[in-house]
C-alpha cells in the first residue's frame, strides 16, 4: 500500500484501450496511487501527462519495476503480454493483463506459471463476464438449463489475425455459459471470397469497408462448439459488416436471454411477459464503456481482489482455458494456431 493506505498502480501501455476504459477511471478514484505509466512513445506519456495530469511517466520499463506497484495493468499488445506481465508478477506485482493472454499457448501458460509460483494475482480482461447485461443473463439461467447459446460480434474493421483476437471474447462467454469444451468445428473466411485466406503476420495494414484496402487475411470465422453439459454453442465474428454490432442468445429450458451489447437485455420465460432492459438507450459501441461494457466492475474486482486475496472470477488460470479452446478452433479453421 501507498501513503494515506491507497494502492499504488502501474500503467503499461498507452493505447486506446487504456484511454477509454481504464485511465479515466483509475484516475478518479481516491483510493488509487498512479505510480507510473510506461509507453514506447515520449510524445504519448506527454499526452497522458496532460489529459490525466499524471507525472510518473517514463518510457523505461525497468522503472516501472523499481517503484514496485501493487498492481499493475498491462495494456500493450497482446504478443507484448509476457514481456511484461511475468516480470511484474516476479517483482511482487498483482497484474490484470488485457486480452488476448499471448499470441502462443506456452506464453500464456508461463504467465499462469510465474503467478501461481509468485503467489500474485493474474486477471485477465475478459469484461463481457463483468457487463450488466452479460453477468444479469448468467443469473437468469443459474435455476435453468442452458441448451444454445449463439454470440455473434461483427464490425467494419479489422487488421491481420483479428478474427482470432476477438473471437477470443465469444468462446470466454461460451465457456462461461455453457461448461467446458468436448468438440470442435470452424471455418474462416476472407472478405468476399466465401474461402480461407492466409493471414500475414507481417502485415498490419488495416482493412476497411469504407476505404477499402488488403483483404489478404480472414475477416470471418465462426466456430460450433459442444460442451460438457450437454450445451451447443456457435461464436461468429466478422470484420467486413455495415456497422458494428454484437449480439448473444442463450436458450434453453424454457427460458431465452437476448443481449443487443451494448445496452440491451430481454428475459423471456414461456408463458410469462418478456422482461426487457435497456441500460442507456444507446447504440454507439463505447457508449459509457467503462459501465456499460464492464471495464468498471472488472477494475472495481481486481483492485478488491487484490486486497482480499480473493482468486478473481477471470483469474489466469480459466483464462487459460479460453485461450486452449482459441487454439483449437485456429487449428480446426486452418488459420494459425497459438504456437
Amino acid at each position: 500500500m501507498g501513503r494515506r493506505g491507497k494502492t499504488r498502480v502501474a500503467i503499461v501501455g498507452c493505447g486506446p484501450i487504456a484511454h477509454r476504459a481504464y485511465l479515466p477511471f483509475l484516475v478518479g478514484r481516491d483510493d488509487v496511487d498512479i505510480v507510473a505509466v510506461w509507453s514506447r512513445r515520449e510524445e504519448t506519456l506527454r499526452k497522458v501527462s496532460a489529459l490525466y495530469g499524471i507525472s510518473a511517466c517514463t518510457t523505461e520499463f525497468e522503472k516501472v519495476l523499481e517503484k514496485r506497484p501493487d498492481c499493475a495493468f498491462v495494456l500493450t499488445t497482446c504478443e507484448t503480454h509476457p514481456k511484461y506481465a511475468i516480470p511484474l508478477i516476479e517483482s511482487g506485482s498483482d497484474v490484470l493483463c488485457e486480452k488476448p493472454m499471448a499470441w502462443t499457448i506456452r506464453d500464456s501458460e508461463m504467465m499462469v506459471e510465474a503467478a501461481a509460483k509468485s503467489g500474485r494475482i493474474l486477471m485477465i480482461g475478459f469484461n463481457r463476464r463483468y457487463s450488466v447485461p452479460y453477468a444479469r443473463a448468467k443469473r437468469f439461467f443459474e435455476s435453468g438449463v442452458v441448451e444454445t447459446c449463439v454470440v455473434e460480434r461483427v464490425k467494419t474493421t479489422g487488421r491481420p489475425r483479428c478474427v482470432a483476437e476477438d473471437i477470443v471474447h465469444n468462446l470466454d462467454l461460451l465457456r462461461w455459459y455453457c461448461g467446458e469444451p468436448l468438440r470442435v468445428w470452424a471455418a474462416a473466411a476472407g472478405k468476399g471470397t466465401g474461402v480461407p485466406a492466409p493471414a500475414r503476420h507481417s502485415d498490419t495494414r488495416p482493412f476497411s469497408v469504407e476505404t477499402g484496402g488488403p483483404a489478404d487475411f480472414e475477416t470471418s470465422l465462426v466456430a460450433a462448439v459442444s460442451f460438457d453439459s450437454g450445451a451447443l454453442g456457435v461464436a461468429a465474428v466478422c470484420f467486413s459488416a455495415g456497422r458494428w454490432h454484437e449480439r448473444t442468445s442463450i436458450s434453453g429450458g424454457g427460458r431465452t436471454a437476448v443481449i443487443e451489447a451494448p445496452d440491451s437485455l430481454r428475459l423471456i420465460t414461456a408463458g410469462e411477459d418478456d422482461v426487457a432492459v435497456n441500460l442507456t438507450g444507446s447504440t454507439d459501441s463505447w457508449a459509457s464503456p467503462a459501465e456499460l461494457k464492464g471495464f468498471k466492475a472488472q477494475v472495481e474486482e481486481f483492485l478488491e481482489c487484490h486486497l482480499s486475496r480473493r482468486t478473481p472470477l477471470t483469474n489466469g488460470a480459466d483464462a487459460l482455458k479460453s485461450m486452449r479452446l482459441l487454439d483449437r478452433v485456429c487449428r480446426e479453421a486452418g488459420i494459425p494456431a497459438l504456437e
